[in-house]
């Protein structure tokens, strides 16, 4: 986390996101980014599921943790603690705050209350279905012969195996949901919810899952695949529409800039 007493007279700024591991900062970028910083991240996943050499044993299943979502040992939450006694302590205004959290990032595996949530059942009853494998014309590493499913071992597993991922990966996603709620609940009592209408939040992730369409999991190696590149952006502004579901195409990459506009920040500045 971070937060900063810029001269600018503006709005707070509030940023609770996963944006990744700022792969593009040098060991000296990130000290003159950033005025205070913690390492609170992350969440267990319990042990792997599948052992090596069985099928599924590269999927990334894990058995699930027997810690509590709500102990304030696990970091994502640890981090949303630490983040709320920081806004109850009278924070210099204007600041700027960016609260990183694991997300429903792989493994497959979430807290005690969270993996066994949903279920394999749970999933097929509203209707998914893992997208084909072997598909014609997707890019080689999509396929059986010579890509990921046959160096993973995955090739083999049945649809009902990643039916189980996604069912994990729902629970990690709720997870996270419910994180974000306290984050939310909490500022929103913080001076009679005087200081939450004057900060604006923003909400999002720096990819999504295959999560067993096409026979794969996790990311790699990346694609245009709509599973990975339509994540998720909540934004809530003081003054901003309420409740508006927006249909437009929107870049990560934009939420900087949009701050940047509501802080009255110009390039100059910086």
């Amino acid at each position: 986390s971070c937060h900063s007493s810029h001269s600018h007279p503006v709005t707070s700024l509030l940023h609770r996101s996963r944006y990744g591991k700022n792969d593009a900062f040098t060991n000296a970028a990130k000290n003159l980014s950033l005025s205070y910083w913690e390492n609170d991240i992350g969440y267990g996943s319990g042990s792997q599921a599948v052992t090596f050499p069985n099928a599924g044993a590269f999927s990334f299943l894990s058995t699930g943790s027997n810690v509590s979502g709500a102990d304030p040992s696990q970091g994502d939450y640890k981090g949303t603690l630490r983040v709320l006694d920081f806004l109850q302590h009278s924070p210099p205004e204007p600041f700027s705050l960016f609260l990183t959290s694991r997300g429903a990032h792989p493994p497959y595996g979430a807290p005690l209350e969270w993996h066994n949530k949903f279920s394999p059942e749970d999933v097929k009853a509203v209707g998914w279905k893992p997208r084909g494998r072997n598909i014609a014309g997707m890019p080689d590493y999509m396929q059986d012969a010579n890509g990921i499913p046959h160096y993973r071992n995955l090739s083999s597993l049945d649809d009902d195996f990643f039916y189980k991922i996604q069912a994990v990966y729902l629970g990690m996603i709720s997870y996270t949901d419910w994180i974000f709620g306290q984050l939310i609940e909490g500022l929103d009592k913080i001076e009679g919810g005087a200081l939450a209408e004057r900060t604006a939040v923003f909400f999002s992730s720096d990819h999504g899952d295959f999560g067993g369409d096409y026979g794969l999991v996790e990311k790699w190696p990346g694609s245009m695949a709509d599973v990975l590149t339509r994540v998720p952006i909540y934004a809530r502004i003081p003054g901003g529409v309420r409740g508006h579901v927006s249909q437009a195409p929107v870049a990560t990459a934009d939420i900087l800039e949009t701050m940047l506009d509501l802080a009255n920040i110009e390039p100059t500045d910086w």
